[in-house]
């Protein structure tokens, strides 16, 4: 766990939401997906290159449908292709 100053400064913050806010959501969705472009999730859902089918990063639909299918009540706020 990051250890931030105001935390050190003020004491943590009570853990008692139970809605994760617009502003959370959009740091969650920041670090997955620099995650995805830095590879990170490349082992469990590769990506192939089209030229010579070698693994060159992440397939992030893969791993999106994956997070679908474990959290089916989960609201992305993407919508979905079929």
């Amino acid at each position: 766990m990051t250890d931030y100053f105001s935390d050190r400064e003020n004491g943590p913050r009570a853990r008692t939401e139970q809605v994760i806010s617009p502003a959370v959501w959009a740091g969650l969705v920041g670090t997955v997906q620099a995650l995805i472009n830095s590879g990170a999730f490349g082992l469990r859902f590769s990506a192939r290159c089209p030229d010579r089918q070698a693994l060159c990063g992440c397939d992030s639909a893969a791993s999106a449908a994956s997070v679908i299918a474990e959290m089916p009540g989960l609201v992305t706020g993407r919508r979905e292709t079929v």
